[in-house]
């Protein structure tokens, strides 16, 4: 099951892991597309958001031969820079009765 997340406009944003942030300045749907402009360094930010995981969805499974993970999956396109993309793990936990 694969979800996918909109970048608002005019929102900050950071990568968790390498600690860039850039700011969402347009989005185009039609050509899957988002323009971004990123900071100076120095400069320093932070933002929590939240990931709604559907009620009664299989939680995350590992067996020996079988495995469900849940992933959260980023596409970064630059123009005249390459492209970047990374995708994230999320353990998701069996829901309690």
């Amino acid at each position: 099951m694969q979800m996918n997340l909109k970048p608002i406009i005019n929102q900050w944003y950071r990568h968790l892991d390498k600690g860039q942030r850039f700011f969402v300045t347009a989005v185009d749907e039609d050509d899957a597309t988002v323009e971004v402009q990123h900071f100076d360094g120095g400069e320093s930010f932070s933002d929590n958001r939240r990931l709604l995981i559907p009620r009664g969805a299989m939680h995350s499974f590992e067996a020996n031969r079988n495995k469900l993970r849940w992933l959260v999956k980023v596409k970064v396109e630059i123009k005249g820079w390459p492209d970047y993309e990374d995708e994230y793990v999320l353990k998701v936990l069996p829901e309690l009765a």
